[in-house]
């Protein structure tokens, strides 16, 4: 056996490493560099951390915005994914935890600044929208015609270990991330595709 493949999946809201009973699960966090940008060589498998409980997921023209959240939605943590390298994952924690204030007069101005103006032609629609939202980052996958991010959305408690709850995923959805234009039709993608979700 040699190492352990190297699955590109980020999110861990607080920094912290908890056992998977702990949390009920094992995903994968990332291995920041000094700029806090991530591509799919620095990703490993590390426990998910406990406070994140959800995730909504934005997309503008050049960015996707996954917003993790806390069960009360008290405290909020944003990862940026670029959308403007097809073949390339470029993943950017900003390290910064924001408020119910904050969190909202961010996504206000993300979606002022990526909105239509005067004079500026768009090829699709701007500004910011949301586009779905979860319980969890599973991680990321690459095929022919980019790479794909992995969204739980449906997820049942199975057990309770130790006062813990583990939960069992239920449904997941897969999110193109390349803008639509920079799409190559392959063939061979959709099989790639339904192979994942089958």
């Amino acid at each position: 056996m040699g190492d352990k493949p190297r699955v590109p999946c980020s999110l861990s809201m607080d920094g912290e490493t908890r056992t998977a009973s702990s949390v009920g699960a094992t995903s994968a966090t990332a291995e920041t560099t000094s700029d806090s940008r991530l591509d799919a060589n620095q990703l490993v498998l590390n426990p998910v951390s406990s406070k994140v409980r959800r995730i909504a997921v934005y997309e503008t023209k050049t960015r996707f915005y996954l917003i993790g959240s806390n069960n009360t939605e008290t405290m909020f943590r944003v990862l940026k994914i670029d959308r403007t390298e097809p073949h390339e994952l470029i993943v950017i924690d900003d390290k910064i935890k924001y408020n119910q204030r904050q969190i909202r007069n961010l996504l206000t101005m993300i979606d002022s600044g990526n909105k239509q103006q005067p004079g500026r032609s768009y090829s699709k629609s701007t500004g910011l929208q949301k586009t779905a939202s979860g319980f969890g980052l599973l991680g990321f996958v690459q095929f022919l015609a980019g790479y794909y991010m992995v969204l739980i959305t449906k997820k049942t408690c199975a057990a309770l270990i130790g006062g813990h709850a583990i939960y069992k995923v239920e449904d997941t959805t897969t999110i193109y991330i390349p803008q639509d234009s920079s799409r190559k039709h392959d063939s061979n993608e959709a099989k790639y595709g339904n192979g994942l979700l089958s």
